[in-house]
């Protein structure tokens, strides 16, 4: 339901905030918030295909077990929009807590989306195709709605969606609805 296959927790107080991948806000630990530094029992997680890692564990020993990997994901489950993260926020400093509430407050908006737009600017552009192959050939951030990536409406996310774009944008094809 939460788009995540695994979760892997580090006992140790070792978690000093967390990464933000673009847009999203880097988090830190508030050392005065009672845990110190660094907190323990933290975990990362292994997402599971089409959900957004929007957070990456900062390890304050660079643990390589731990560094850099996921510890937030936003994901659409049909259901509606989700964040799940590893990590308490009441540890956190209070200017970045707040910068992340206010993030995931956009996120949650309803908006009326434009199919085919990943990129939230509410248009399609080539930006939005180029979005598309990085997602699908270079290990690039999913769409905030997997949905709106699959313009052709074949229930997959795969190379002849950005082909779709593409004929749309321009060749005069048929326009995209999202899957």
């Amino acid at each position: 339901y939460f788009g995540i296959s695994r979760v892997e927790m580090n006992q140790s107080a070792d978690f000093s905030g967390a990464l933000g991948r673009p847009g999203w806000p880097d988090l830190h630990v508030n050392p005065n918030a009672g845990l110190g530094a660094a907190l323990p029992s933290v975990s990362v997680i292994d997402p599971l295909p089409g959900t957004r890692v929007i957070y990456t564990y900062d390890s304050r020993t660079n643990n390589p077990a731990f560094e850099g990997r996921p510890a937030g994901v936003a994901f659409y489950n049909g259901c509606g929009k989700g964040i799940a993260l590893t990590f308490p926020l009441y540890y956190l400093d209070t200017a970045d807590t707040r910068a992340l509430i206010n993030r995931a407050l956009v996120y949650f908006q309803d908006m009326e989306t434009t199919p085919g737009d990943l990129n939230g600017d509410n248009r399609v552009t080539i930006i939005d195709i180029l979005f598309l192959m990085a997602f699908l050939f270079h290990n690039g951030a999913s769409p905030d709605d997997i949905n709106q990536a699959d313009v052709n409406q074949d229930c997959q996310v795969n190379m002849m969606d950005p082909l779709y774009l593409i004929a749309y944008k321009f060749r005069g094809g048929p326009a995209p609805s999202p899957g």
